[in-house]
């Protein structure tokens, strides 16, 4: 063995010292490349999820989520147990944005979560979900939402004051308005 080495020109040491270097630089330039490396995860869970391997790309997009921390892999997972008829790919999403913590780049997230929730038949935690996403956006449809999951649930005033506050801020949208006359027939 120490033949080969002497062959080439080099020791076992200074092969050593380049495995050392390259170890460093890998650990060095870490933080760097996890951003690209969340987004090449991502690209490869979109070519999976177009050949309809839904499974393969649930898998990819949870890589992604580790690596990068972002909110594009969750909003992905969200959007691929909306899409899936798989109980276990929803299970799963539910428990990958269950920490997920009210700010205002997460409002659509929230909405998302709450439709993935009633999906489930979590209904409490939807109407909770999705009046949080109505606070953090200024859209409307959360707090439709929450107004119709009240209504469902047996509570008219809620779903009532719902629907009169999404009047309020939008007037010229009938979504309220066809929700509140539902009330009158």
């Amino acid at each position: 063995m120490c033949d080969i080495f002497w062959d080439i020109g080099m020791t076992a040491s200074s092969y050593i010292r380049r495995a050392i270097l390259v170890l460093c630089a890998c650990v060095l330039s870490a933080p760097f490349l996890r951003a690209p490396l969340g987004e090449a995860l991502l690209a490869r869970g979109d070519g999976a999820l177009t050949l309809g391997k839904q499974r393969t790309a649930w898998r990819f997009y949870e890589r992604a989520e580790a690596i990068d921390g972002s909110r594009a892999p969750l909003q992905r997972i969200v959007t691929l147990a909306l899409l899936s008829n798989d109980p276990e790919i929803a299970r799963k999403a539910l428990g990958a944005v269950e920490t997920l913590k009210p700010t205002k780049r997460a409002a659509s997230l929230f909405f998302e979560r709450a439709l993935l929730e009633w999906r489930n038949h979590q209904s409490f935690a939807a109407e909770r979900d999705s009046r949080i996403s109505w606070l953090l956006t200024p859209s409307i449809e959360p707090l439709l939402f929450a107004g119709i999951l009240a209504r469902r649930r047996g509570a008219i005033k809620t779903a009532i004051e719902d629907f009169q506050r999404a009047h309020r801020l939008v007037p010229s949208d009938p979504r309220p308005l066809y929700q509140l006359r539902r009330w009158a027939r």
